[in-house]
């Protein structure tokens, strides 16, 4: 019964470098992430009341919420 062979010391130590390099990019990714404060979707609805919104309003046959958005 082989099983998996076990890798040499030049093929362990690239594997190390490997993971190293992975793990300082890995933390360069996440200190980008967390600089940030996290922003919100501002969605800012017009004036109802407003008096070119109620001419355009008026002017539509049919008045869908896709239309109005």
């Amino acid at each position: 019964m082989g099983g998996k062979k076990k890798p040499t010391l030049t093929q362990l130590a690239k594997q190390l470098s490997r993971q190293a390099q992975k793990g300082a990019k890995r933390a360069k990714r996440e200190k980008k992430v967390t600089s940030g404060e996290p922003r919100t979707a501002r969605v800012i609805p017009p004036d109802p009341r407003d008096q070119n919104v109620i001419k355009q309003l008026q002017s539509m046959k049919v008045i869908t919420p896709y239309i109005v958005a």
